[in-house]
């Protein structure tokens, strides 16, 4: 018998396959449907590939053109910059040596001053110890004395000096 779950051999296909006219028809015309939706579909995605590649070449073209100028004002200004610092090095250097010549001078080596007055303030402490220092108040006049001649002859040296 052959059903469909028998284990006989199932019967042989009929060699050729009769389909009904309107059955062919409406089968090209679906056919040709589908042909005609897939060519729109695909002109229509090279359309869009096509504006996407000029789009991308434009973004190339103005990206590029963007780099150019920026490289060129980076360039200027470099150079302005460079400019500004060559003149501010000129500047600072006629400075420096307009200071260095009515400045620079060899300051002899400053001998030691008041040598003998100091001593004598020290020895005065060291002799009286406690309530007793007190009475080096005359000893400590005479080196604050001493000391302010030496400021005073230091100040009119300096002056001497910038009148020059």
């Amino acid at each position: 018998m052959g059903g469909r779950f028998s284990r006989e051999a199932p019967a042989a296909a009929p060699s050729s396959v009769i389909v009904e006219p309107s059955l062919s028809e409406a089968l090209a015309a679906q056919k040709a449907s589908r042909a005609a939706s897939t060519s729109a579909a695909a002109t229509a995605d090279s359309k869009s590939r096509a504006a996407e590649a000029a789009a991308d070449e434009t973004i190339r073209k103005l990206s590029a053109e963007f780099e150019a100028e920026r490289r060129a004002f980076h360039e200027k200004r470099a150079a302005e910059v460079e400019a500004l610092e060559a003149d501010t090095l000129g500047c600072v250097k006629r400075q420096v040596a307009l200071l260095h010549s009515k400045y620079d001078f060899v300051r002899p080596e400053a001998k030691p001053r008041c040598t003998a007055e100091e001593q004598s303030v020290l020895d005065c402490y060291a002799a009286r110890k406690g309530a007793d220092a007190l009475q080096c108040g005359p000893v400590v006049d005479a080196y604050s004395a001493c000391a302010r001649r030496v400021v005073d002859d230091l100040a009119a040296s300096l002056a001497a000096a910038q009148q020059k």
